[in-house]
């Protein structure tokens, strides 16, 4: 993770708190939902609002990183990878 980016996200775990940020991971998440079935449907100005919501969605991996322990996520990456994706398309 750059440097900036990890310390924006601390900045914002620790001025809007953990569960705080954990609502606004789903939130996020939510969106970015939506943004690839709107990109997948072909709607106008999808790509531009796909663009905008991978970036908030990893802005806010970046906190959950934070927040869980960026170690503990990296070895359930590996685990991940070592098998395959674990039964899905990953």
């Amino acid at each position: 993770m750059n440097e900036e980016l990890q310390n924006f996200s601390k900045e914002m775990v620790n001025k809007w708190g953990e569960i705080n940020q954990l609502r606004q991971a789903q939130e996020e998440a939510a969106e970015l939902i939506t943004a690839i079935s709107h990109f997948l449907r072909e709607k106008e100005g999808a790509k531009e609002n796909l663009y905008e919501e991978i970036a908030d969605m990893i802005i806010m991996i970046n906190q959950l990183f934070y927040i869980l322990g960026e170690d503990n996520i990296q070895d359930w990456v590996s685990k991940k990878i070592a098998r395959g994706g674990g039964g899905g398309h990953l």
